[in-house]
């Protein structure tokens, strides 16, 4: 009797260990929200917006695991879609008016990378994210570049699940695009018309 236990723990036990080690593979979908400064900006203008997919891989990482290099994690909706309707609503909400054939303002965001790492491979304890975007705003014959980053490290008790991963994934863009609309020499650049 003793012996039995003893064997159905130790299965068990392994069974828990392996399961946590082979990960499949994950798609999020990224719906970004601007979040403006509490005294928003009023820049009463036209303005079009476009957005370029500048990443060199359109896989974001792997989510780790003992076949690390299959449990990828990518984006399931169209990311430059998403993220022009966050920054077109951001603009909107400043009082900009979207006018894509005849615009006195021209923004245009580039997505330069969106990394997620688990640092330690077989045993998922931590995920760490990075994201960059440049903002390339041209007002007339002027042109305006900046350029957002931010970098977030969670820790996990397990991989994180699918929801887990587009909360992840969506804050440090949520972050990179309120860093932009953050940005006091671009706000003063698109009130300068």
């Amino acid at each position: 009797m003793m012996i039995k236990k003893i064997v159905h723990t130790a299965l068990l036990s392994t069974l828990i260990i392996t399961s946590g080690c082979a990960l499949s593979p994950q798609q999020v979908e990224v719906s970004p929200q601007v979040t403006l400064p509490v005294k928003v900006p009023v820049v009463k203008n036209t303005v079009n917006v476009s957005v370029v997919d500048d990443r060199l891989s359109k896989v974001l990482g792997t989510r780790g695991g003992i076949y690390d290099k299959t449990s990828t994690l990518t984006i399931k909706n169209d990311i430059t879609l998403a993220v022009k309707h966050a920054v077109e609503q951001a603009l909107l909400k400043m009082e900009m008016q979207l006018d894509p054939n005849n615009p006195a303002v021209r923004f245009t965001v580039y997505i330069d990378k969106i990394d997620y790492n688990t640092p330690a491979q077989n045993y998922v304890t931590e995920v760490n994210i990075d994201a960059v975007a440049r903002a390339e705003v041209k007002f007339g014959d002027r042109v305006y570049h900046g350029r957002y980053q931010s970098t977030a490290k969670h820790k996990v008790v397990k991989a994180p699940s699918e929801t887990k991963n587009e909360e992840i994934v969506n804050g440090i863009v949520n972050n990179v695009l309120d860093r932009m609309f953050s940005d006091q020499a671009l706000i003063k650049f698109l009130r300068s018309g």
